[in-house]
């Protein structure tokens, strides 16, 4: 049960970070429309899918790291060692975490040779 409870605590910590884009600076916002000569919706998508995912595995890999120096400080709850963002998290940390995911994808999006359109 307490397994379930984790994961189930993992994927609304990243849903939530994944949909904080509403009301973020335009520069951490994620591009939606990519075009690369030649290539085939379909291609595009799965492009952006990778990079989607490589972001997700950064952001994890980051509040890992936080909850482990929340811990460290004495945080140690047990949200905190299972690498969910704590309740009283900053928006200034969501804030840099979703600036850092809209980040990692568009550039992976452009290292890929796609370029943003409006």
């Amino acid at each position: 049960m307490n397994r379930a409870l984790s994961v189930l605590a993992s994927l609304i910590a990243v849903a939530h970070i994944a949909g904080c884009s509403a009301g973020v600076a335009e520069r951490t916002r994620v591009e939606k429309n990519w075009q690369r000569q030649g290539t085939p919706i379909e291609a595009m998508q799965a492009d952006l899918s990778d990079c989607q995912s490589q972001a997700l595995d950064v952001v994890r890999q980051q509040m890992s790291i936080d909850a482990d120096i929340d811990s460290a400080r004495g945080g140690g709850s047990a949200a905190a060692q299972r690498g969910v963002p704590l309740p009283g998290a900053t928006d200034s940390s969501k804030f840099s975490l979703e600036r850092r995911r809209a980040n990692i994808i568009n550039n992976c999006m452009r290292a890929k040779g796609y370029l943003a359109v409006r």
